[in-house]
């Protein structure tokens, strides 16, 4: 039980109750959507937890390298030596990570990763329940490939003009800079405090 109670009979009411079972009245939620600040203290956390499991993920993929060399006898190579293996290890074990991490929490239980669990924090679909797999994963797509996708067309435009290498870095990293400050910032302004991949996945962030 949850504490809520009908507010024509006053009869208690089941965390899944969606109608009072004395009076049959529907269940009035007053829903308290979460503004920027909160938000903000919650990335800031699954930033924290984010570096910490990318830093374990790199180490079990480390050991596990070096002990298919010793199994097999192999001379093994620094990742170090590397710089191109390196920086793969490093970006795919990020966002496969990250991925994972935060569609498998919003679909879950919970409803939130676990820095907006800290804070009281969830995020609903357009109906105010738990999200499908579907659109979480939907979601996610529009919070990281929308906003990094001026970065990435410039990276490899550098890679077609390396004569304007430096110019078309900058111009990426302003245009993803901008982006991002859009994508966010529409927290502010709008009524029920949705960002940019918000409003494309339908989905809501409100207070637990």
């Amino acid at each position: 039980m949850n504490g809520e109670f009908c507010t024509q009979c006053g009869m208690q009411l089941a965390d899944n109750d969606k109608f009072c079972n004395s009076c049959g009245s529907e269940r009035t939620v007053t829903i308290k959507y979460a503004g920027f600040w909160i938000r903000l203290g919650a990335t800031v956390l699954d930033l924290i937890i984010a570096i910490v499991g990318v830093l374990l993920i790199i180490i079990a993929i480390l050991l596990g390298y070096f002990l298919v060399c010793k199994i097999f006898e192999i001379a093994p190579r620094g990742f170090g030596d590397n710089k191109e293996v390196y920086s793969s290890v490093m970006y795919w074990s990020a966002f496969i990570g990250g991925a994972v991490y935060e569609i498998i929490m919003l679909r879950s239980k919970w409803q939130a990763t676990l820095g907006k669990k800290i804070v009281g924090i969830k995020v609903v679909n357009s109906v105010y329940e738990r999200m499908t797999l579907t659109r979480s994963v939907l979601r996610y797509a529009a919070k990281t490939v929308i906003p990094a996708g001026a970065g990435y067309i410039a990276s490899y435009l550098a890679l077609i003009f390396p004569s304007h290498e430096d110019g078309l870095s900058t111009a990426g990293l302003l245009i993803n800079a901008l982006l991002v400050l859009v994508w966010y910032i529409m927290i502010v302004f709008d009524k029920r405090k949705r960002a940019g991949h918000d409003r494309i996945a339908l989905t809501y962030v409100v207070r637990s």
